[in-house]
């Protein structure tokens, strides 16, 4: 796909950070603009020391490797650059505005079964295209479901994803595994 072959040439000096998104073990998301482009992204940024210490270095760069190469799918988080500086580790990706499926269910309660099966398909259709690409996500929760300004599911956090050698099965059926995520929106 032409559009994953173009990637950003980027300094974290491009970049001017309007506001937090999020926190975690190991580093932060926070909504930037580029200062040339005034274009938004999500920047998450992950300290060294900790993916050192942890001895996770590995999974950082399957992260960067495993979304490049499902980057052509509406549900998949979309990387745009992968760079560090001293100190972290940064990851420039589209920005997800509409938070987590995880903060939706909890704010107002269970999803009404239309909504729930229009997560639920796009969810099965971001799997299905991993699988084609012989990746496999083996994080589905729904902190790890974003949803963009219009509604849509963005899944997210390729942390522990791994690429098979051998081609996979294709999910064409909702997997356990996301069955056990919507699980939560519908009770």
């Amino acid at each position: 796909d032409a559009s994953c072959e173009q990637r950003l040439i980027i300094r974290h000096s491009m970049l001017e950070t309007i506001r937090a998104l999020g926190s975690g073990v190991v580093g932060q998301v926070h909504l930037v603009r580029h200062s040339e482009t005034g274009a938004a992204y999500a920047l998450k940024s992950m300290r060294k020391k900790a993916y050192v210490a942890s001895k996770a270095t590995e999974r950082v760069l399957d992260e960067v490797s495993l979304l490049r190469s499902c980057c052509s799918h509406p549900s998949i988080i979309t990387l745009h650059a992968a760079f560090q500086d001293s100190t972290h580790l940064h990851l420039l990706t589209e920005v997800a505005l509409g938070g987590e499926l995880f903060d939706l269910v909890s704010a107002h309660g269970p999803l009404f079964p239309p909504h729930a099966r229009f997560y639920a398909a796009s969810l099965n259709a971001a799997l299905i295209h991993c699988h084609d690409q012989q990746v496999i996500y083996r994080d589905l929760k729904p902190e790890n479901v974003l949803l963009d300004s219009a509604g849509h599911v963005k899944l997210c956090d390729f942390g522990f994803t791994k690429r098979s050698p051998c081609t996979l099965p294709s999910p064409r059926l909702a997997p356990p595994a996301l069955a056990s995520v919507l699980h939560l929106a519908l009770r």
